[in-house]
């Protein structure tokens, strides 16, 4: 028990009357503040509003890029779904144009292996008028012409 009052003792405080001790506690109550704690706050207020526009700005920044990435992917999504509804595209196609006067025919065939034929129109007025400066695809001398039937014979 000596601990005890030991103890009271050493936490005794001035108490009125009719009072008696619990413990200690710490609780939260509201006090005015002083001169240099309403400083201390303007400035950390002031300081908060400065970032606050600081991160605006730099989102503002953001958006814009993002804003402009967004704008390019629709551009090529709707050049993309336009090729897909369409079915076809164009390309630039390194061709050979030859005059089919046989059929009397342009023909447009790739300049590079496989030669496929990638367009054919009839001629114009202008083009069935041929030219001097054109040359015609030689025939074959009369030298190089091998006759069949003669050498069977």
């Amino acid at each position: 028990m000596s601990q005890e009052i030991a103890l009271f003792a050493t936490n005794a405080r001035m108490m009125g009357p009719n009072m008696t001790y619990v413990r200690e506690e710490t609780i939260i109550v509201s006090e005015p503040l002083t001169d240099a704690e309403r400083l201390e706050c303007g400035q950390e207020m002031a300081d908060a509003l400065g970032k606050i526009e600081e991160y605006e700005a730099a989102l503002d920044t953001e958006r814009k890029h993002y804003k402009r990435l967004i704008e390019l992917q629709e551009k090529i999504a709707q050049f993309a779904s336009k090729h897909f509804r369409d079915g076809k595209a164009e390309r630039e196609v390194h061709c050979d144009l030859i005059k089919d006067w046989d059929k009397c025919e342009m023909v447009w065939i790739e300049a590079e292996p496989p030669y496929r034929e990638v367009l054919r129109r009839p001629m114009t007025t202008e083009e069935r008028q041929g030219s001097f400066l054109e040359k015609p695809l030689a025939a074959p001398a009369a030298d190089d012409v091998i006759d069949v039937d003669a050498e069977e014979q």
